[in-house]
């Protein structure tokens, strides 16, 4: 189950910037262009409190399966683990075969077979590491794009493309699950996430000990099959939520061969919670814990308010700044205000777009000039500058309401507001 999951994950990183819905990518985020995408819609560029949403989200995500599971993401979904265990172990066990294998080939002698191999262990490495960061930038840009190597704009993307590469060859091919005991900051947070009923992998120590083989041991025959297979060198038996352990279950695999091998009940390294392993007796069902509570609360309050900004985006997002000296002018019988108008086609078609005042504005408002936009792209933004006047003896510091029309589709209809300022008043705002 565990590879098949990781096996999905894996497929459905490099897979998501490729899917469009109507068009529009599915996810992607073009730093380049100003152009965002999620769940096929467009994301206002400026929108900075959807990205913390997100990251936000995620976060408390990260602590809610933590407090429930322990590290069940380090075992299960991180991108690093799954890098070096479906690919870079794979591509051991291609040229170099089993554990065994490799280490009879590392006593021998050199030779032209062994050197063989382990060029084609490392350019196979350097390739594997090039599909990665690859599959991180496609999400930066259009993954189409990037193969065909067409766009000045994607020559900084490339650059960033080659430094993840390098690190994750230098990963790959000497950190691995170093990296896990050593740089990674989640593994010192682990205190701060889990509880005494957060399940982990653990050692039945009643169960297993004395340890050895007899009438009168446990258990555990201290056959250190655990021992061998765990990734990061550690030896379940010496406790729970050991800083090392990335929760990815191989002690438990062999371990359930091992007793099913010797007739023995399973569960000997199991899941549990620190008072399972100890021997206390556990509630079964449900039972309320603060820890997850809080984190599942919090986490429904992001989701949900995310979710109600998600929904709730314009189709069009419109921006004013009075770039007029002083704030007005004052021309006859006339007061006048110079705008620039920023608007933002966040539709999912190209549109060209009409400004005029919203049929409430009294008939002594008007707009003297507006230059025009040409045909904005899903995600694009422009700039005009708008001049609107005010008969002078009505020229008091108020509201002006406009209406952003889209002529290929009167549905995209925009609306926004913008303070004229009068004698009254030199400051503008935006509502």
């Amino acid at each position: 189950m565990r590879h098949l999951l990781a096996a999905l994950f894996v497929v459905t990183f490099m897979a998501l910037p490729w899917i469009r819905v109507e068009g529009l990518p599915f996810v992607r985020f073009e730093l380049h262009t100003g152009h965002y995408f999620l769940l096929g819609k467009v994301l206002p560029a400026s929108s900075l409190i959807n990205v913390v949403l997100l990251v936000l989200g995620a976060a408390l995500s990260l602590g809610l399966v933590s407090s429930l599971w322990g590290r069940l993401w380090c075992g299960y979904a991180c991108p690093q683990g799954l890098f070096v265990d479906l690919g870079v172990r794979a591509l051991e066990r291609f040229w170099e075969g089993p554990a065994l294998a490799r280490a009879r080939l590392a006593r021998t002698r050199s030779s032209f077979s062994k050197w063989t191999r382990r060029a084609g262990l490392q350019g196979s490495l350097l390739f594997l590491s090039a599909a990665f960061a690859f599959g991180v930038i496609a999400y930066f840009a259009d993954p189409a794009l990037l193969l065909q190597a067409r766009g000045g704009s994607l020559a900084s993307l490339w650059a960033v493309g080659a430094l993840i590469a390098v690190l994750a060859y230098v990963d790959a091919a000497v950190l691995r699950h170093r990296f896990c005991t050593t740089l990674c900051p989640y593994a010192r947070l682990q205190a701060l996430l889990v509880d005494e009923g957060t399940r982990q992998i653990g050692y039945d120590f009643t169960r297993g000990e004395p340890r050895g083989r007899g009438a009168e041991k446990g258990d555990c025959i201290d056959c250190q099959a655990c021992v061998r297979v765990c990734p990061t060198g550690i030896d379940i038996r010496q406790g729970v939520g050991q800083l090392e352990c990335v929760n990815c279950a191989r002690c438990l695999d062999v371990c359930e061969g091992v007793m099913t091998t010797l007739g023995r009940p399973k569960g000997l390294i199991r899941y549990d919670t620190e008072g399972g392993f100890q021997g206390v007796p556990q509630k079964r069902g449900f039972h309320f814990r603060p820890r997850p509570f809080l984190y599942a609360s919090a986490l429904a309050l992001v989701l949900g308010g995310g979710a109600f900004r998600f929904a709730a985006m314009p189709s069009v997002q419109a921006s004013v700044v009075n770039i007029t000296p002083n704030g007005f002018v004052r021309e006859g019988t006339r007061v006048k205000n110079l705008l620039r108008v920023r608007i933002s086609n966040l539709s999912g078609r190209p549109a060209t777009f009409s400004l005029r005042l919203s049929p409430e504005t009294p008939p002594t408002v008007r707009i003297d000039y507006a230059s025009p936009w040409g045909v904005l792209l899903p995600g694009e933004s422009a700039e005009t500058t708008v001049l609107v006047s005010k008969e002078a003896l009505a020229a008091q510091t108020a509201l002006v309401h406009f209406v952003l029309e889209a002529r290929e589709d009167a549905t995209l209809v925009g609306q926004f507001s913008a303070l004229f300022s009068g004698p009254a008043s030199s400051s503008t705002r935006m509502r």
